[in-house]
């Protein structure tokens, strides 16, 4: 059984440090709202942004991973604005915590048994990337833990646990001017065994290197057209001028969805978004987070 409580003693952090850990979840609900409007921005971000806000609200208010906390917060702030666009997975598990199954196996449910790989983990992952930045060890523990509530396959919880890594290496990297998209990669092979990932890391290698962006969807990788939880290497393959408004790698594959993790908070809009009203269309990455495992929902 998974640990309900882990990664309890998160490392102090800088003022400076703060700014970009502001600038990390503003460009998250930014990035997500860009990614979801059609046409015209409307300002609205969707369970991308809800869940990312509710994690880090959980890991706030209980000091570090709590994963009872966490799935009862993830509850309730679905069931206050559930016109986020959730795709029916969460809705199923939060079902499920209602009629009293355990948090670390409602998810184990779906998709006969499997579990969703979708993306819906590592897309709201970054406040674990942020928080234990200087903890790869607990890095690891919390983000897979968070995964579970939604996401028991191993490639939907690995795909989290390296977009955390993304997260934080981006966090403590050099200013573009002398950053390496190769050291980048290779950080975050080192950080996984896992054979289909490392084979879709080596892509965004190729990637990196000119080899052109053969690694949007190559065979035997994940759902729908082989797309993976992970899309780390993109915004290193984006012309100078767009990489200045996407420096950090993102959280996951949806258009517009960059991460101002050198600029932090003072590099993005000085207001929040407006909550807005009910974006009932599930954006859950290319291709949606409703390929799970192999049906709907993740």
């Amino acid at each position: 059984m998974a640990k309900a409580f882990v990664g309890s003693n998160p490392t102090p952090c800088t003022t400076k440090m703060r700014e970009k850990f502001k600038g990390c979840l503003l460009g998250t609900a930014v990035g997500d709202a860009l990614g979801s409007s059609r046409g015209e921005f409307s300002g609205r971000w969707t369970d991308d942004t809800h869940m990312t806000m509710g994690l880090a609200q959980s890991l706030v208010e209980r000091g570090g991973f709590d994963g009872e906390h966490l799935a009862w917060t993830f509850l309730r702030n679905y069931e206050r604005e559930p016109w986020r666009g959730y795709a029916p997975g969460p809705p199923t598990v939060f079902s499920l915590l209602r009629a009293g199954v355990p948090w670390n196996e409602a998810s184990r449910h779906l998709f006969g048994g499997r579990g969703s790989y979708g993306n819906g983990a590592a897309m709201r992952v970054a406040p674990v990337g942020l928080l234990y930045h200087d903890d790869p060890v607990r890095l690891r523990e919390v983000a897979e833990a968070q995964s579970l509530l939604t996401h028991a396959h191993e490639l939907g919880r690995e795909g989290a646990v390296l977009q955390a890594r993304a997260v934080s290496l981006a966090l403590l990297a050099p200013p573009p001017s002398s950053f390496d998209p190769f050291d980048f990669l290779e950080e975050l092979e080192s950080f996984t065994s896992h054979p289909v990932y490392l084979e879709k890391l080596g892509r965004g290698e190729e990637d990196a290197g000119g080899g052109g962006q053969k690694g949007e969807g190559g065979e035997g990788a994940g759902e729908r057209g082989g797309g993976l939880p992970l899309r780390p290497h993109r915004p290193l393959l984006l012309p100078p001028p767009l990489r200045e408004l996407q420096r950090g790698p993102p959280l996951r594959g949806g258009a517009g969805r960059g991460h101002r993790h050198h600029r932090g908070h003072d590099g993005g809009p000085e207001r929040g978004l407006p909550r807005g009203g009910g974006d009932t269309r599930g954006v859950e990455g290319e291709g949606g987070e409703e390929g799970g495992a192999g049906g709907a929902g993740g």
